[in-house]
């Protein structure tokens, strides 16, 4: 017989595709961290510091050397979430919670 699973919150992760935009990463992941448990940024190949910044705030970063697009860093961040629920949002659209 399967032991039951105990009751317990479940994890809410936001997941962010970020692109050359270290001058509003750390607000947005800031703000995130309010509602979250975890935030990660995927960096679709910045060439500025987006990645320094997003780690500075607390968030764990993915990044690749090349620019693929919005659609490789979702699907990223999708294979890579590790919790419960995930929050996919683009920056471009910022945070209004």
């Amino acid at each position: 017989m399967a032991k039951p699973k105990p009751n317990r919150k479940p994890k809410i992760m936001a997941g962010i595709p970020a692109y050359n935009q270290e001058n509003d990463v750390g607000e947005v992941i800031r703000k995130a961290s309010e509602y979250v448990d975890e935030v990660i940024v995927a960096d679709d190949g910045s060439v500025d510091n987006t990645a320094r910044v997003a780690e500075a705030a607390g968030a764990i970063v993915l990044w690749w050397k090349y620019q693929s697009g919005d659609r490789n860093a979702l699907a990223t961040l999708l294979q890579y979430n590790r919790e419960d629920v995930v929050n996919l949002k683009a920056l471009r659209e910022r945070l209004a919670y």
